[in-house]
This record gives structure tokens, sequence and C-alpha cells, in this order.
């Protein structure tokens, strides 16, 4: 895969968990992006993304959420 295609891909997944934890965690978009941008979990998203493309979004955002419990991010 193509550097510029493997960026879209990424782009595309880091969107969908955000809607999806947004809606799951039943908070605010201002809320959500705070939780990501403080948490790190774009990058996060990037640098697993070769576990996450294979896995349901679900599965991922379990993964994410567990993460933030373990840092003390209640959500």
């Amino acid at each position: 895969m193509n550097k510029s295609r493997e960026k879209k891909d990424i782009l595309a997944l880091q969107v969908r968990l955000f809607n999806l934890a947004k809606e799951r965690w039943n908070i605010s978009f201002i809320k959500c992006a705070d939780i990501f941008d403080s948490n790190s979990i774009d990058s996060y998203i990037e640098t697993a993304y070769e576990f996450f493309h294979i896995q349901s979004d679900e599965v991922n955002l379990n993964e994410i959420t567990e993460m933030l419990k373990k840092r003390g991010v209640s959500v």
C-alpha cells in the first residue's frame, strides 16, 4: 500500500473511532475531542494501525476505552 493511501485509511479510521466514541460515551464533540487530544488517541490509532485495520471498530474502541481506564480517564 502506498503511503498516501495508508494516511487516508488511518484518517478514516480515526474519524470513525472518534464518532463511535462520542456516541458510545454519550458525550459532546468538544468533550470527545478533549479526551482524544489530551490522551494522544489519534497518535495511538496511527501507531496501532497495523492491528486496528484488521479488527472491527467496536473492538478497537473497547481497546481505547480500556487504555483510558488504565490511565484513570472516566468515559
